[in-house]
Formats: C-alpha cells, sequence, structure tokens
C-alpha cells in the first residue's frame, strides 16, 4: 500500500471520528436541553395541580357556608355562584393539565426513549470503527513485516 493510500486512509478516519464527536455532541445536547424541559413542564403541572387542589377547597368551603347562610339568602346566593366559577375554572385548569401531559410531556418522554435508542447505536458504531481500525492496524503492521521480509537478501 501506497505512502498516499495510507494518507487518504488516515484522513477518512480522522473525519469519521470528527462526525462521531459531533453527532455525540449533538444528541448530549438534545438530551440535556430535553430532559431540563420535561423536568420543568412535570414541576409546572405539578404545580397547577395543587392549585387546582387549592381552588377545589376554597370552591368546597364556599359552598359549605353557602349551605349554612340560613338568615341572608342573598348571601348564600352569591356563594353558591361563586363557589360554581371556581369551580369551573379549576375544571378549566384541569383540562389544561392533562392537555400538558398528553400532548407535550409524554412525547417529549418518548423522545427521550429515542435518544436512548440512537445512543446504543452510537456506542455500537464506534465500537465496530474501533475495531476496523484495530484491524487496519494488525493488517498494516502484518503486510509491512512481510514487505521487510520479501526486500532482505536471501542468505543461502
Amino acid at each position: 500500500m501506497g505512502p498516499n493510500a495510507r494518507v487518504h486512509r488516515v484522513s477518512e478516519i480522522k473525519e469519521c471520528e470528527n462526525q462521531s464527536k459531533f453527532v455525540n455532541q449533538r444528541v448530549h445536547e438534545i438530551e440535556t436541553f430535553f430532559g431540563n424541559l420535561c423536568a420543568e413542564l412535570v414541576s409546572y403541572t405539578r404545580r397547577t395541580s395543587k392549585l387546582r387542589n387549592n381552588g377545589d377547597e376554597i370552591a368546597r368551603i364556599l359552598l359549605d357556608y353557602s349551605n349554612k347562610e340560613q338568615i341572608n339568602r342573598t348571601t348564600s346566593d352569591a356563594l353558591r355562584k361563586v363557589s360554581e366559577y371556581f369551580v369551573t375554572l379549576e375544571d378549566y385548569r384541569n383540562t389544561e393539565i392533562d392537555r400538558i401531559v398528553g400532548k407535550v410531556v409524554n412525547p417529549l418522554a418518548a423522545y427521550g426513549e429515542e435518544i436512548k435508542h440512537i445512543k446504543n447505536s452510537l456506542k455500537a458504531e464506534s465500537a465496530a470503527r474501533r475495531r476496523e481500525i484495530m484491524n487496519m492496524r494488525k493488517l498494516e503492521r502484518s503486510s509491512t513485516v512481510q514487505s521487510s521480509r520479501e526486500k532482505q537478501p536471501k542468505v543461502g
């Protein structure tokens, strides 16, 4: 194998390594970004759920007081209406939570699984590339030894 072929092979190997480093870096950045985004969205839905629970509790307290109010019917009716408004508001909040989880968090979590598959594939490709490089080096060494034996004059 001539020197030009070796130089070409070395440049191919370096280019392949650079591409591999670039892809690994991108996968790591995406994994970090989507991990942080998912964690923050889950935290947001938890806080929103807690707010919904607090709103439900306020509605329950208003309704209880409305039911206990016997003297002033106007106050009782107003408290009941405010309680109903709170229930409606918290129903909307619950729908918001369900939509965020169903349309944003779950697809992002599925994307996380896809990233794991990509990482495993990259590891396998990297291991195969390392084995190929080692085999090429062994072949090069053996061909170098073979050519040096052929160049030596035979004594005899």
